[in-house]
């Protein structure tokens, strides 16, 4: 009676390990319904080195994915379209030309899960200090190198600061 317990214990856990995602699988997530036009993948290229959080990556890639020559708005007269794409603590605010490619983007993300090396650095140079909140800041401009960088208000006792910090956590 107690092998039969322990042999079903043991095939309980077994069953158990094998029904979890990889982690590979997780990360490899893929948007239905989504056209990228090739003139914009020059853009989600450069911009999504910055973070890794899904909400800003899905508002990024809605912006590529936009074709502002179908859009209400297009006239085929003027040289640049503004469109803004906005979701839950996100913002995304592109210019577009008439021929529909991204020509800058500024976006604002709140509350972003900071990569690694910003957290990293945060701590080290503010011991026992905690995480308020912050603003994930990104700069594009076709032909430029895209600023990005992450406004962190953090807090000790009754001491309150805010600090600039870009996705390598070198401090501004």
């Amino acid at each position: 009676m107690k092998n039969l317990l322990v042999g079903i214990f043991i095939l309980g856990l077994t069953s158990l390990s094998y029904s979890q995602a990889s982690f590979e699988e997780a990360n490899n997530l893929e948007l239905e319904g989504i056209t990228l036009m090739p003139a914009n993948m020059t853009y989600l290229t450069e911009v999504s080195s910055g973070s890794k959080a899904l909400r800003v990556i899905n508002l990024q890639r809605e912006a590529a994915s936009h074709d502002v020559t179908q859009s209400d708005i297009y006239d085929g007269e003027s040289n640049l379209y503004n469109v803004s794409f906005t979701q839950k603590d996100g913002q995304v605010l592109a210019t577009y030309d008439k021929d529909g490619r991204i020509l800058k983007t500024f976006e604002k993300y709140k509350d972003i899960v900071s990569p690694w090396p910003v957290r990293k650095s945060i701590y080290k140079a503010y011991p026992g200090w905690s995480v308020e909140g912050n603003r994930y800041v990104v700069s594009y401009n076709k032909g430029r190198d895209p600023v990005t960088f992450y406004k962190v208000k953090i807090e000790k006792g009754n001491k309150h600061k805010s600090i600039k910090i870009d996705s390598n956590g070198n401090m501004q």
